[in-house]
């Protein structure tokens, strides 16, 4: 009865959801057309991707973090007196996803590579949809959002691979609501191409979960799985030095970490110590600072009734700590965010929004998703915005603990 209803309130706003659908669409193709000329000349982040690609693919893996050999490898179209390049630092399992694209001309896979981007996009919001209602209900308002949150419109313009991290922890709740702990563990695994979000993300599903053993489980052999495959493409040796290469990644290649403008604690605190203290106390403080950020979630988490790995409150909470604890990423990593504003939209749907705490989170899901556009401007207040977002799930998760805790030592007075 209820999906008849759907298909046919469905069928009376068609008109709407298809014009929804061409906007949600449009928004993204004006913006890249208006820096096509970037896009195509290897301004964008892929250049770095394009390159590693081209190495593996060339069969010389070895040389995956050769400074020399991705500059020879990075053949995009140049501008007169321009000469851009960009350094892989990824994963080297994931050189293994752009060996394809290194096949095309770099203009070509660029584009490419954006319309997969966005695709990437709308299949994180299909693949949550059979599990929000609220979400189903308003297609054309969730194809929107996809549009207007900037942090996905970033991903596309600097070529990164973030909506696919959106994907991949989407696939990753449906598979815990399903009960298939093992997979959602396995599919987790894929985004430790950028470790500390999955790393982060692990750890608190595996502390607060009953099922954390097969969680676990599921997530290290597929890392098992992707290290072999890393060391097919590249060497043992490549795949050894990764570790160290990221600590000495400030130091070669021009490489250099744009602190100030990372939307996360440490983008967050280090300006406000700098010039105060050392690097080290500014690091440690900063750990610290993740370490209670992250306690604070799990224990809300495991205070929080029935399955908790599956609670929407938990899960949206998880990946907001996750965000806000990472500790390199810029604003095209707030991508994975939308998981959390999905969800927090379909929860708050069925709720009455009765106090102010609640009416609070509405207003700072709203916030988070038509207010993104303030990542560009002020990280630090973007940041500030999603802290705001986690204290205010912690203090729903343990106050429906508290309620639920307070009606059953109703029931048994009255038994």
């Amino acid at each position: 009865m209820k999906s008849s209803h759907f298909a046919e309130s469905l069928r009376s706003r068609r008109f709407l959801v298809i014009a929804a659908a061409l906007v949600s669409v449009a928004i993204p193709i004006a913006l890249a057309y208006q820096v096509r000329v970037q896009i195509g000349h290897g301004f964008s982040d892929f250049q770095g991707f394009y390159g590693a690609g081209k190495i593996v693919a060339s069969g010389n893996g070895a040389n995956l973090y050769d400074s020399a050999t991705q500059v020879r490898m990075q053949r995009a179209p140049k501008l007169p007196g321009i000469d851009t390049h960009h350094y892989y630092v990824h994963a080297p399992f994931e050189a293994l996803l752009f060996v394809p694209f290194a096949r095309l001309p770099f203009e070509l896979a660029a584009w490419c590579w954006w319309s997969l981007g966005l695709l990437f996009a709308y299949a994180a919001l299909f693949v949550l949809r059979p599990f929000l209602p609220a979400v189903q209900a308003r297609v054309e308002w969730s194809l929107l959002s996809v549009a207007v949150f900037i942090p996905i419109i970033v991903t596309l313009i600097e070529g990164q691979d973030s909506t696919l991290t959106l994907l991949i922890f989407s696939i990753c709740y449906v598979c815990l609501v399903r009960r298939h702990y093992g997979l959602a563990g396995g599919v987790l695994a894929i985004a430790m191409y950028k470790p500390p979000l999955a790393l982060a993300m692990i750890v608190q599903l595996a502390i607060s979960s009953s099922e954390r053993l097969k969680i676990l489980t599921g997530f290290l052999i597929s890392c098992v799985l992707l290290l072999l495959a890393a060391v097919a493409a590249v060497g043992w040796a490549c795949v050894i030095n990764y570790p160290i290469l990221l600590t000495r990644f400030p130091k070669v290649a021009a490489g250099h970490f744009h602190i100030e403008d990372m939307p996360n604690l440490r983008g967050l605190v280090t300006p406000i110590l700098e010039g105060h203290a050392s690097e080290r106390l500014i690091l440690a403080v900063v750990v610290v600072l993740s370490l209670v950020l992250l306690a604070m979630s799990i224990w809300a988490a495991r205070k929080s009734s029935g399955s908790c790995e599956s609670d929407p409150r938990v899960f949206a909470l998880f990946v907001a700590t996750t965000l806000l604890v990472g500790f390199q990423e810029y604003a095209y990593d707030l991508s994975l965010l939308f998981v959390s504003i999905l969800l927090i939209w379909n929860w708050s749907s069925k709720v009455e929004l009765n106090t102010p705490a609640r009416r609070m989170l509405g207003y700072c899901v709203v916030f988070l998703l038509l207010g993104s556009f303030v990542v560009l401007f002020s990280p630090a207040v973007y940041t500030c915005a999603i802290l705001f977002f986690s204290a205010l799930l912690c203090r729903e998760l343990l106050g429906a603990r508290a309620a639920a805790v307070a009606g059953k030592e109703a029931v048994q007075s009255a038994v």
